[in-house]
């Protein structure tokens, strides 16, 4: 479960590495996010990567930058009504454009098939 002031790992390949959540989407009195839900948050932690070179070029993203990402991975146990138990490791989010498309083509690590059935992540159908 993700509620607000929780620091959410980017799991794209932005510059990002750590948003710290303070909005969630879907209802005023809304506590907690799952799986596919939008939340909002702050850029708290950026990597340092090298130069730019041969043509190749890197969204700046900077820290304190307010951005809307979508919940791909919690670590709160959770189970499926064929009574599959998920968990993954970490919370991870993937960082989303004004216009609600993904921002980074490339996610890291595994995507689960529940988050991919919602109407929003249609859109990860060409990049997984």
């Amino acid at each position: 479960m993700v509620q607000r002031l929780t620091w959410l790992k980017v799991a794209d390949s932005s510059q990002a590495q750590w948003l710290k959540t303070f909005h969630l989407y879907g209802g005023f009195s809304r506590r907690v996010a799952r799986l596919g839900t939008l939340v909002k948050g702050a850029v708290r932690v950026i990597q340092a990567i090298p130069d730019p070179y041969k043509g190749f070029t890197v969204r700046r993203i900077n820290k304190g930058r307010v951005l809307r990402g979508v919940v791909i991975r919690h670590a709160y146990q959770f189970m499926w009504l064929s009574g599959n138990v998920l968990r993954a490791k970490t919370n991870d989010t993937v960082i989303l454009k004004e216009d609600s498309s993904v921002l980074i083509k490339h996610v890291i690590g595994p995507c689960f098939r529940g988050v991919r059935r919602k109407q929003i992540l249609a859109l990860f159908r060409t990049v997984l």
